[in-house]
């Protein structure tokens, strides 16, 4: 029997693993609290995802949504990605999984610094535009109506994909109607990440 784990909604834990007694030891322990238990979380859902399926009695393996799984799949050649993220903590997550696809990742801390990275890109620099939904000084939906409405060569050709918590049919709907292409939820699905990326801007599949 194969068993899929994943992590945690704040992404710090393990669904059906207790993590209460686990202390692992991190090179940058001094580093800001909030990375450190991104670390953790990510360290511990692959550890989870092993032992499991040994005491499955199968071969050592990731789940298929893992980003090592994923990334097994998929190859996107160092497609360079603007990610929209206000906390440091999903930014980390969401890189590790994107770069394990092959991405480049540009970090915008909201939407009004996504949308200025953009305009100053050259014609051709992001593949895609990620942008969180709820950010501080500017939300995901204006960045995205900012970004269509700018007079950058590719404002209305680029891709512009949500990432939100909110993955109700309105939801989704708000998304396409702020001027996105796609809506992906969150905690990230790394294998639909990258399906959905594929869909718009190629890459290789295993």
């Amino acid at each position: 029997m194969n068993s899929r784990i994943t992590l945690s909604p704040d992404n710090t834990a393990v669904r059906g693993w207790d993590v209460d007694n686990e202390k692992p030891r991190w090179h940058d322990a001094r580093r800001d609290k909030r990375i450190e238990h991104c670390r953790r979380g990510l360290f511990l859902f692959r550890r989870a995802a092993v032992r499991i399926s040994e005491e499955n009695g199968g071969e050592p393996a990731i789940g298929e949504g893992t980003p090592e799984a994923a990334a097994d799949k998929y190859d996107f050649g160092g497609a360079r990605l603007l990610l929209a993220e206000d906390n440091e903590m999903n930014m980390e997550i969401a890189s590790e999984i994107l770069k394990s696809g092959g991405f480049s990742v540009d970090w915008a801390k909201n939407g009004e610094e996504a949308v200025r990275l953009f305009e100053e890109s050259p014609a051709g620099y992001y593949s895609a535009i990620l942008l969180d939904i709820q950010m501080p000084v500017m939300d995901g939906y204006e960045a995205a109506r900012r970004i269509r409405a700018s007079r950058h060569q590719e404002a209305a050709s680029a891709v512009i994909i949500a990432m939100s918590a909110n993955a109700f049919a309105e939801d989704v709907a708000a998304s396409l109607a702020a001027g996105m292409n796609d809506h992906v939820a969150k905690p990230i699905d790394p294998a639909y990440l990258f399906r959905t990326l594929r869909k718009y801007i190629g890459g290789k599949a295993g």
